[in-house]
């Protein structure tokens, strides 16, 4: 939200209204917190579905995770068939509508910690392979519209493959929720660095298009964009935790970082 201010690239002015504006929603200044409007939804929609995980059986569960998953789909649906299943000018509500979104995979994560008790290595095997068979329609999407004449290609094209509602990402999803399944114990100097991160990871989550853009104006131009990439993920993760990790130290600090 305050990265503009930070690199000199919006009139300090237009900061009272950038804020007033996010009771309704981000602006091109915060494109980030458009995490936390979908985790608002999320726990807004929890205490209906909360009693129903309580009561529904395997197979109905099973039925709607079916049915959301066929969802997943309609981000490519529109690519080329435009509006679909009911959809209209004046009907944006689909016929599988209530059953799409973020909900999805909060059922399939209660599906997985209820029913699914696997051995290690089936978890392995099977998370794998889904996550796989997910990655590589995202890496081939992602790969041909690099190749695309820049002129012809806008921000929605490049973040179709990664979309968070997507067929190939709800199996890369699944496959990473089977396989952290697997790890019962972990070694206490692991858990201690682990517990930290997931405290601290809410503040760090706020902070890091700030800390991202710092760091970019250091390390873009100045070394191979493969170097650049992770050196700038190490580097923005690390000074993401300290910074977090004072603030929460502070008097009052962990209602700041959450």
């Amino acid at each position: 939200m305050f990265s503009p201010y930070v690199f000199d690239n919006a009139p300090s002015g237009s900061i009272l209204s950038n804020l007033s504006g996010l009771i309704y929603n981000f602006n091109a200044h915060a494109g980030h917190l458009w995490f936390i409007y979908m985790l608002i939804g999320v726990y807004l929609i929890m205490p209906v579905i909360s009693p129903w995980l309580q009561t529904v059986s395997r197979r109905g569960e099973l039925v709607f995770i079916g049915i959301w998953f066929l969802t997943t789909f309609m981000a490519y649906g529109h690519i080329y068939l435009g509006d679909i299943i009911g959809e209209s000018l004046w009907n944006e509500f689909h016929a599988l509508y209530y059953y799409s979104g973020y909900i999805g995979y909060v059922v399939l994560a209660h599906y997985i910690r209820t029913y699914v008790d696997w051995s290690a290595a089936r978890s392995w095997c099977v998370g794998l392979t889904c996550y796989i068979i997910g990655f590589i329609p995202t890496f081939y999407i992602f790969m041909s519209i690099r190749h695309m004449n820049p002129a012809d290609v806008n921000w929605s094209m490049v973040e179709m493959p990664w979309r968070f509602c997507t067929p190939n990402v709800a199996l890369m999803a699944f496959g990473l929720f089977i396989i952290f399944k697997t790890i019962k114990k972990a070694p206490e100097w692991l858990m201690k660095p682990v517990e930290s991160l997931s405290k601290m990871s809410y503040g760090m989550y706020l902070m890091h298009i700030i800390v991202l853009g710092i760091y970019a104006k250091i390390f873009v131009g100045t070394m191979p964009v493969a170097s650049a990439i992770p050196v700038m993920a190490i580097a923005v993760y690390v000074t993401c935790w300290v910074v977090t990790r004072i603030i929460s130290l502070i008097p009052g600090g962990r209602y700041v970082v959450g």
